[in-house]
């Protein structure tokens, strides 16, 4: 059967509105990635609207030719040359308040989680993405970070993520506690196991006074040297609950449109859940930084997610490689060569200069409560950090920019942390082809490949990054 044919009878399985073509208002909105390099231009955007048609659909391109992958909103990377099938119309929220939990659609965006939960249950939250335009489902199975997970662990730890309902490969509609190998893959592991419609997911209590927002601190190295020796003298080993910070860099043009003067800027992005009064003296060595910009504020968990919808607007606007790595502690040292590695990228100008940056998510994380072996990613212990890096081109770009912000986004990590620098500290969330997976994925590696084997035995969804499994099965005799 042609492919012609096949995308025919593909549609005959579906209803005019759960098909889009390239020419449709809605094609890009459902097909666009964050890094523009991925996009491969789908001849066909499907987005199933049931579960009987989705099923349907599944198990004919399973069986197809045809080139698909499943993309479930928000800023991943899937696309395909021929099918994208997109989960977005499984994008409801339910809040079960009897059983604390909640069941939340794997095609929504985490805006339409917030907006539910803000109209019927505030005072409850789930391990929830701290940005509003990331997808539900690409989140969790990368692990799932949260403001809140310095506290609570990830959204996928087996605490917070007690199951999911997927389409397998074959059509059959599963919830995976039924098949515990199944479930276990899910846990921070992008392998491509078949078509998420939901998560049952635990659901806390939570304050709705939470105080936090941006610090604008000119650019600068006597600044720069007081914002990594003020993080150091935060990271003592001993946690900090309910509080955790981004710190990254704007320029002066991005800034003034967050209420900076006009100059570079160094961004604490803070929230503390114990209060201003707490947090403005936990951050008192920021705040009193000669030219800081006090934009912080009290809101609920909504209006944090809020603060960063602006970032939306770079989604598909460039090339990038990324990487990003749990770090144990964040040494005064480590952030100034953060620094000084962005400074040199910058002297080189263009648009290499403008796309590339890094961020630290501080006191992000926390070790989970069960053993590694209950997880597909084995979250490395003592980790409460994660720091990442990436470089970027323009759409246009040349080979030769292509390959040097490559390189660039490969060796970042490495030229930063130095001898620091561990592969087995790699976030699964962000893997490349040059990463080693099985150094990663360490105790759990030889499961890894059986469970993405035993779901998935023809390779017909692309996991992250792209494996020959086969071959590293029968490599490994696994």
């Amino acid at each position: 059967m042609s492919k012609t044919t096949e995308l025919q009878t593909l549609q005959s399985l579906l209803s005019p509105s759960e098909i889009l073509t390239q020419n449709h208002d809605g094609y890009l909105q459902e097909s666009i990635v964050w890094a523009q390099q991925a996009y491969q231009h789908p001849t066909l955007v499907i987005r199933p609207n049931s579960i009987d048609s989705l099923s349907k659909a599944v198990k004919f391109l399973t069986d197809s030719s045809l080139d698909w992958q499943v993309k479930t909103g928000g800023a991943g990377g899937a696309s395909a040359t021929d099918v994208v099938l997109s989960s977005r119309a499984f994008n409801s929220t339910e809040f079960v308040r009897e059983e604390e939990v909640v069941y939340l659609g794997a095609g929504a965006l985490w805006a339409e989680y917030y907006e539910v939960m803000e109209r019927v249950a505030p005072e409850w939250t789930v391990i929830a993405c701290r940005t509003p335009f990331i997808g539900v489902a690409g989140s969790i199975i990368a692990g799932g970070f949260s403001w809140l997970s310095g506290d609570y662990g990830c959204t996928s730890d087996p605490d917070n993520m007690l199951d999911a309902q997927v389409v397998k490969l074959d059509g059959s509609v599963v919830w995976a506690s039924e098949e515990p190998d199944l479930l276990w893959g899910l846990r921070g592991a992008q392998l491509g196991l078949g078509v998420i419609t939901k998560f049952k997911l635990r659901a806390r209590k939570y304050t709705q006074k939470i105080w936090g927002g941006m610090i604008l601190i000119p650019k600068g190295k006597p600044n720069e040297q007081t914002v990594a020796r003020g993080i150091a003298s935060m990271d003592t080993g001993v946690p900090l609950p309910k509080v955790s910070m981004f710190l990254y860099t704007l320029s002066g043009m991005l800034a003034s449109v967050l209420g900076g003067r006009g100059d570079d800027v160094l961004v604490l992005h803070i929230l503390d859940a114990n209060g201003e009064e707490h947090g403005r003296k936990l951050f008192g060595w920021a705040l009193e930084i000669p030219g800081a910009v006090d934009k912080t504020q009290v809101l609920n968990m909504q209006g944090f997610a809020k603060l960063q919808a602006a970032a939306v607007a770079n989604m598909g606007k460039a090339k990038a490689w990324g990487q990003a790595i749990t770090m144990a502690r964040v040494t005064e040292q480590v952030v100034l060569d953060a620094f000084r590695w962005l400074e040199r990228i910058q002297k080189g100008g263009g648009r290499i200069a403008k796309e590339t940056y890094f961020l630290f998510e501080l006191f992000s994380m926390r070790d989970p409560t069960t053993p590694s072996s209950e997880s597909a990613w084995p979250r490395p212990r003592d980790a409460r950090h994660v720091f990442l890096t990436s470089a970027g081109c323009g759409p246009d770009a040349g080979q030769d920019e292509v390959e040097q912000t490559i390189q660039i986004g490969k060796n970042a990590l490495k030229e930063i942390l130095g001898d620091k620098y561990e592969e087995r500290y790699i976030d699964t969330n962000a893997l490349d082809e040059w990463n080693d997976l099985e150094t990663i994925y360490a105790e759990n590696w030889k499961r890894v490949v059986k469970v993405k084997r035993k779901y998935d035995p023809k390779g017909r969804l692309r996991s992250m990054p792209a494996v020959d499994w086969k071959e590293v099965e029968e490599r490994l005799g696994a």
